[in-house]
């Protein structure tokens, strides 16, 4: 069975599928609490050169539905709740790391959970975010529901940082080449103590496992779980420092899809 199949077999009621989406939860629990206190240092250049396009997506989302209130789930450190806090009152954090949380800076409140099982009330906020979430959850399903439920008629569920698996199989050979010079795992396999590979992939499950996240069965999937009025950012942001401060540079916040290794989208709960 490839992976592709794999993906489409097994649901949240199947029990080899419960049982894989367990490992993922448990290898990111384990990952990044052991890697919190130096996660912030890692990846702060990353995190101050893709702001551009994120701020750009959000200041567009505020003022469209003059929401109070926000969600950042995974928000680990809480890179995206900084950002979120120039354009919403209010923003709150859920992550599965306890030691993630206990770094997280400009959240108004921090829960330690489970990203399908929200600990909120139905129509709670305004905006969802997911920054580079995605491919840490195995079961988008339950996370559709969950993210639809706690969402205000209105409100907007954004997705960003994802690798589109259409450009992963255009330039796999670049692709594997630029993972084994810039990947994630080196960065943290010299910084971290007892760092593990394996547990990194399962992790990053669709990242590496899955081979990116395909944006048409995505918005497949949003559309089964109620959102419309879908709308994706194809973008170049978060590849290399070199290309983040030339995108930066000439003002470029789109590419065309075929050139473009990441993805934002944003969906909506009317």
């Amino acid at each position: 069975m490839t992976k592709k199949d794999e993906k489409e077999v097994l649901g949240p009621g199947d029990n080899e599928g419960a049982e894989l989406g367990a490992r993922v939860r448990e290898a990111n629990r384990r990952f990044f609490d052991r890697i919190a206190d130096q996660y912030e240092t890692i990846n702060e250049r990353i995190f101050t050169q893709t702001a551009p396009l994120t701020e750009d997506i959000l200041k567009e989302l505020s003022e469209q539905n003059q929401g109070e209130v926000a969600l950042d789930l995974g928000c680990g450190t809480g890179n995206i709740s900084r950002r979120i806090a120039r354009f919403y009152q209010r923003s709150y954090g859920v992550d599965i790391s306890f030691n993630m949380l206990k770094e997280a800076r400009g959240l108004s409140g921090r829960i330690a959970g489970d990203c399908l099982e929200l600990p909120f009330k139905d129509n709670s906020f305004a905006l969802v975010a997911a920054y580079g979430t995605l491919h840490h959850i195995y079961d988008f399903r339950r996370l559709f529901s969950e993210v639809h439920r706690v969402l205000s008629p209105g409100g907007f569920f954004y997705i960003d940082h994802e690798v589109d698996r259409k450009f992963l199989r255009h330039f796999k050979a670049a692709f594997d080449a630029y993972r084994r010079i810039y990947g994630m795992d080196k960065r943290y396999r010299t910084r971290v103590r007892g760092f593990d590979p394996e547990e990194f992939r399962l992790a990053e499950y669709h990242a590496h496992e899955g081979g990116g996240i395909d944006i048409d069965e995505l918005q497949e999937t949003l559309s089964q779980a109620g959102f419309s009025a879908m709308r994706v950012y194809h973008h170049g942001y978060g590849a290399t420092s070199l290309t983040n401060r030339l995108l930066s540079l000439l003002g470029i916040r789109r590419l065309p899809q075929f050139f473009a290794p990441f993805f934002a989208l944003v969906a909506k709960k009317e």
